[in-house]
Order: structure tokens, then C-alpha cells, then sequence
């Protein structure tokens, strides 16, 4: 989590200029209202952040994972991460990081996901 606050913070000036040419900039996240607040007020982020209920947008966009054991072990033991009470259900699915532009018709005309990185951990994690 605090890798996330501080890419928040570092960030604001991309997001700035993204926005100052038009763009909108949206984050879309599992994670339940509440939390979603708290990651407000830590970083004072003022790009919109949609409650993705039940994972439907993530399913959409195919960037739902489902951890392995070991993984959710790591986030809910080792990182101190209630992945339960923090998503949107008890299946501690996790987001895929990826990046879309998508233009004034809903079309995705780019897109970038990074699973390797979800891969490496939960190698990492199930031996």
C-alpha cells in the first residue's frame, strides 16, 4: 500500500498534464467505499476513484486475478493486508495494473496490463 501512496504523490504532475490536454483520468478499484477514502486522505488525490462492485469493470477489461494461497497468505500475513474486508468480496480478487485510453466513442485505442508482476509474487509465494 504505501508503494501505491507514493506513486500517488509522485505522479500528480503526469496527471496534471494528461488532464490540462483534455483527458479525463479515472481509477477504478475493488476495494470497498471506506477504503477508498482513506487512500484520499492519505494521498490528497483528486482524480475520480469508481468503486468497482463485484469486480464487473475488472472482468470487462480482464484484469480480475485470483490469487493463489501463498499469494493471499503473503498480502493478508506477511504484508498485514485484509484482503477480505478490503475487497468487494470474500474471494480477495486483485487487480491487474493496466492502463487504457479510450477515446469519445468507448473505444479502447491503447492499453497496457501488467500481470508478470502478480505472477512473480505468487511464484514466489507458493513453493
Amino acid at each position: 500500500m504505501h508503494h501505491m501512496y507514493a506513486s500517488f504523490k509522485n505522479d500528480a504532475g503526469w496527471f496534471k498534464e494528461i488532464e490540462n490536454k483534455g483527458a479525463s483520468l479515472l481509477i477504478i478499484t475493488p476495494k470497498k467505499q471506506e477504503n477508498i477514502q482513506k487512500t484520499i486522505l492519505k494521498t490528497s488525490i483528486t482524480i475520480s476513484i469508481i468503486y468497482d462492485e463485484n469486480y464487473k469493470i475488472m472482468q470487462q477489461f480482464d484484469v480480475a486475478f485470483i490469487p493463489s494461497k501463498g499469494l493471499k497468505f503473503m498480502y493478508n500475513t506477511m504484508l498485514c493486508t485484509d484482503l477480505k474486508n478490503a475487497q468487494s468480496d470474500d474471494s480477495q480478487t486483485l487487480p491487474v495494473h493496466a492502463t487504457f485510453i479510450i477515446n469519445t466513442d468507448g473505444k479502447v485505442i491503447w492499453s497496457s496490463k501488467d500481470i508478470s508482476n502478480i505472477i512473480r509474487k505468487s511464484n514466489r509465494y507458493d513453493r
